[in-house]
């Protein structure tokens, strides 16, 4: 049995925060964050079993104080359309300070990804960055534009917050037009879905 020594793994993660920040993504080396980790390779992947996986525990390291502050601005938000607009902009200036760590393994996800996966689901559902965001992206809308979570219940919005959360990782958040896009996009699916919904009376 492969011996497990005490705080490694989070020496190996702080190692591989401080190269991605201080180098970007092409720097994070297995062989390079072992030897300064000071230990052998084998003893790495003792923690980790390849190089995604630990970019998935220096994403959920990095991102949680991120997850957080985004929380922060749903929950203080007043409910209106102008919510997504700033969402929008703070979730950009957040993917900024972490050097686009999540843009980097959407796009592992999709070089990774299958063609059974591709027809089974959307691309990037089940993972941690898509659980992470999609549950902020359904307080957004909920909010925005005043839904109930059993008003998404009653409706399948899994679609929508797959296709808003996706574009606004990889697009330009600090463009205007293209968040005014996104918004509208989702504001047109929830008007249709309103109206099609049973009337009570």
């Amino acid at each position: 049995m492969p011996k497990i020594i005490k705080d490694l793994q989070s020496r190996i993660v702080e190692t591989a925060i401080r190269i991605f920040l201080e180098e970007g993504f092409s720097a994070v080396d297995i062989r390079r964050i072992a030897k300064e980790s000071q230990i052998a390779v084998g003893t790495l992947y003792n923690y980790f079993p390849n190089k995604k996986a630990l970019l998935y525990e220096v994403f959920q390291t990095l991102w949680g104080e991120s997850i957080e502050k985004l929380d922060r601005l749903i929950d203080e938000s007043e409910s209106n359309e102008a919510l997504f607009t700033r969402y929008a902009t703070a979730l950009h200036h957040e993917m900024l300070q972490k050097k686009g760590i999540g843009k980097h393994l959407l796009r592992m996800e999709l070089i990774e990804a299958n063609e059974d996966e591709m027809l089974e689901r959307p691309l990037f559902t089940n993972t941690p960055i898509h659980g992470l965001q999609q549950a902020q992206m359904k307080k957004v809308i909920i909010k925005n534009y005043g839904l109930t979570e059993k008003q998404l219940a009653m409706k399948n919005f899994d679609r929508l917050t797959n296709t808003a959360t996706m574009l606004l990782m990889v697009g330009n958040a600090t463009n205007q037009e293209y968040v005014q896009f996104l918004h509208d996009l989702c504001g047109s699916y929830i008007r249709e879905h309103k109206i099609l919904e049973p009337s009570n009376s």
